[in-house]
């Protein structure tokens, strides 16, 4: 039985969370010993994982972002982790976000002397388009970290092409760089179909809009409420033929909740906390639509959990959604950040609602073939089991 550790910056409501808690359980069922350490806290009203306590350990560091303060701050959470790599003889460790490559990079290199572990870093975000690496600061802090990941990284796993294109491009390209797409989710049909809960209040007659996510500037929240504001006013919609319902937490909810109040739609637009996935892909079952209107994507659990609860996707044409997305076969793509472009998909679909506009059958394809979860947990043993049968 192989021991693994899994290393995630923080546990919340959020795609890294999703993609986790899938692959724990699956690797579970291949007889593993699962470990998963939270650099900060589990931010849900309950852990996600089925295991025991003591097999999910919490180290409260302040910071889930890699920092120089995070840096400076990060002592003590590696003294915690070369404690737990060797009481439990952790042979395998998947390491999520620059945080966690971090700080797993120093304590394999701590380590180095004794016969440690593979060090598997775990790609989510394209984070040089994000932080460009254009000032002599980050070249420098780059260029340090690049030399550190030489000498500890065994292998690299970017979750979309586009991703691994950015860390080859701009960090660092290592010979064992795999992309292994996140898979569709792992809760079955019929519990999403039979999940009930009473605050879900929609009219059978109103075009149902739900957009999904982290409130986050790059997730374009805020530019996709300018878009449906001008959608109403275009078709002089009131409030009991459409809803947007926005869905997550983070860092622009005030931000959104004014640029609401800003356009006079309050009565049009629904704020909801994050919720729970089953209950998330009950909601996108009983919508019209899932907009995922991002200027910058890893690859986009929500549009897999979209495709697998039948739903038609309308989303920027960002690379990481088009891995997933083949315009007007398996959803509807526009220019990322272009007002009128969405608005005129928008407005396509919205006309056409009575019709079946994306082909259902290669939606299907696309989900068995390239976003199985089956497929993805057979690479995912492929990283561990030579490291098992060492």
């Amino acid at each position: 039985m192989a021991n693994i550790l899994i290393v995630v910056p923080v546990i919340a409501h959020e795609g890294i969370t999703s993609l986790v808690t899938s692959q724990v359980d699956e690797l579970l069922l291949k007889n593993l010993n699962i470990t998963v350490v939270v650099l900060s806290s589990i931010k849900l009203d309950y852990s996600p994982f089925n295991l025991p306590p003591d097999k999910v350990i919490e180290l409260h560091s302040s910071e889930t972002y890699l920092s120089v303060k995070a840096l400076f701050n990060s002592v003590k959470i590696i003294k915690s982790l070369v404690s737990i790599v060797t009481s439990k003889k952790i042979e395998v460790v998947f390491a999520h976000a620059p945080y966690g490559h971090f700080n797993m990079r120093v304590v394999k290199c701590l380590l180095k002397s004794k016969n440690t572990f593979r060090l598997v870093q775990y790609f989510h975000f394209p984070q040089f388009e994000q932080f460009p690496n254009n000032t002599l600061r980050r070249k420098l802090f780059h260029l340090v970290f690049a030399q550190l990941a030489k000498i500890s990284d065994d292998v690299h796993v970017s979750v979309s092409q586009a991703v691994k294109a950015d860390i080859e491009n701009n960090f660092i390209k290592i010979k064992n760089h795999k992309v292994i797409y996140n898979p569709m989710s792992s809760v079955p049909e019929n519990i999403i179909n039979k999940y009930v809960d009473s605050s879900i209040k929609f009219s059978n007659n109103k075009f149902k809009i739900l957009l999904p996510g982290r409130l986050d500037h790059n997730k374009g929240q805020l530019f996709f409420i300018t878009v449906f504001s001008q959608f109403v006013k275009q078709n002089k919609l009131t409030q009991n033929d459409v809803t947007l319902i926005i869905i997550g937490d983070g860092d622009i909810l005030n931000n959104i909740k004014d640029t609401i109040v800003s356009v006079g739609l309050q009565s049009y637009i629904e704020l909801r906390r994050g919720v729970e996935r089953r209950f998330l892909l009950k909601l996108m079952s009983i919508s019209n639509m899932v907009v995922v209107p991002s200027y910058l994507e890893g690859l986009g659990m929500v549009v897999l959990e979209a495709l697998q609860t039948k739903t038609l996707v309308l989303a920027s044409d960002t690379r990481g959604i088009n891995e997933i997305i083949s315009h007007k076969e398996t959803g509807y793509l526009f220019r990322p950040g272009d007002i009128e472009d969405c608005l005129e998909k928008l407005n396509y679909i919205f006309n056409h609602r009575y019709t079946t506009l994306i082909n259902q059958d290669k939606v299907k394809n696309v989900l068995n073939n390239t976003f199985s979860l089956e497929k993805h947990v057979e690479q995912l043993m492929e990283l561990i089991e030579p490291q098992s049968q060492v």
